[in-house]
């Protein structure tokens, strides 16, 4: 559990403050520059690692677009024989993609792919491990290891290892895993304090620790896991020619999900594109419509607002703040619906939105998406072909 003892190890610890600049690099460095001195250290991430089967030619962080290499080569081998590789994906303040890992599944040159690992505070994927399916009937194994793990077994192994960099700079090596095992602490103990509800909020310590930016992330990665469990129900009511997506996007400090039912066509190129669903963005809990740029937004503000069904064109925006409704909630819309794209990005987004509040459940949230896309499913298939 944390306590007011990791906040201010992390506020004194000149090597947490060398962190910040840029993070997932920083902790790449320190990984690579552990393992070229004591191979061991690869048994941190890959506990499976036999150093009498393999030697460690070296770590590249980096390198080919991968966070990580390890090169290895069969003992006994020479040249360019038996030569292998283990990738490290690390993600702090970005989300793991098992599109991404897919991608890295693969081999490099002369050099065979062994497995991964991707690591973090807490997996933001389905499965601690995943076995990449790539042609061929070839599987390739990803497991993730998260934080407190590789603080603990990189501070083992540096305590037993015989190498005279390790030995010299063991007093370091303990701070950068006590750092770890801080900011793991702080930001599980905060998701575990907010554990099904959609709550962003962080406290005054964990904005002057910039943990505040990781935390809303890996809140809406929790929230989206949680929907996961209901992806099949969702995929069944797209209607035909559409897709049902889940996806997650961040900027300027806040999480924006999306839930929605997508054309099963090149947007650009369709004119009757059309994309229709729920974002949640920090607080707000936004119905919106996104066509592209051949279409006007008040159009598309009229066109799916006047029959009441998804968007309210009687909003009046001009109410006393305690007064703004929409939908039956709260609101501090100000005008009679937000939007944002133009041309130059190809796309008009339209919307509406009221305030839940940090104590709203996920339940509670699950529920509201799912009455509104089987409402947006019914006006999918009433407009037929579109207009």
């Amino acid at each position: 559990m944390p306590s007011q003892t990791d906040v201010e190890y992390l506020k004194n610890s000149l090597l947490y403050s060398m962190s910040l600049g840029s993070r997932e690099l920083y902790h790449s460095n320190v990984w690579a520059w552990l393992i070229k001195q004591d191979p061991d250290f690869v048994k941190v991430f890959f506990e499976d690692f036999d150093g009498n089967a393999y030697n460690v030619l070296g770590a590249d962080r980096e390198c080919r677009h991968r966070d990580l290499i390890i090169w290895l080569q069969k003992k006994g081998a020479t040249g360019e024989k038996e030569k292998y590789y283990y990738v490290i994906e690390n993600k702090i303040k970005s989300l793991h993609s098992e599109e991404q890992l897919k991608g890295y599944s693969e081999n490099l040159d002369k050099n065979v792919f062994l497995k991964g690992v991707f690591t973090g505070i807490k997996n933001t994927l389905p499965s601690d491990k995943l076995e990449i399916e790539k042609g061929d009937d070839k599987k390739f194994e990803w497991r993730f290891v998260d934080y407190k793990r590789i603080a603990t077994e990189m501070l083992r192994i540096a305590k037993l290892s015989q190498s005279e960099q390790i030995k010299s700079r063991l007093a370091q090596i303990e701070e950068y895993c006590k750092i770890i095992e801080s900011v793991d602490n702080i930001l599980n103990s905060q998701l575990d304090k907010t554990a099904n509800v959609l709550d962003y909020k962080c406290d005054d310590d964990m904005n002057k620790l910039s943990l505040n930016d990781i935390f809303v992330k890996l809140k809406g990665a929790d929230f989206l896991n949680y929907m996961k469990k209901y992806e099949t129900h969702f995929q069944a009511l797209a209607p035909s020619g559409y897709k049902y997506k889940a996806e997650p996007s961040f900027h300027n400090g806040r999480a924006t999900l999306d839930f929605k039912f997508d054309t099963d066509k090149d947007w650009k190129k369709y004119a009757q594109s059309l994309s229709i669903g729920i974002q949640l963005e920090g607080y707000q809990y936004r119905r919106f419509v996104s066509r592209n740029h051949h279409h006007n937004k008040d159009d598309i503000f009229h066109d799916f607002g006047d029959s009441g069904l998804w968007l309210d064109s009687t909003y009046d925006s001009t109410h006393n703040k305690s007064a703004k409704t929409i939908f039956g909630h709260g609101t501090s819309l100000k005008k009679p619906y937000d939007s944002y794209g133009k041309e130059s990005d190809g796309y008009r987004f339209v919307y509406q939105y009221y305030k839940v509040d940090s104590k709203t459940t996920y339940d509670q949230l699950y529920n509201a998406i799912k009455d509104d896309l089987t409402i947006a499913r019914k006006i999918i298939i009433d407009r037929g072909t579109d207009k």
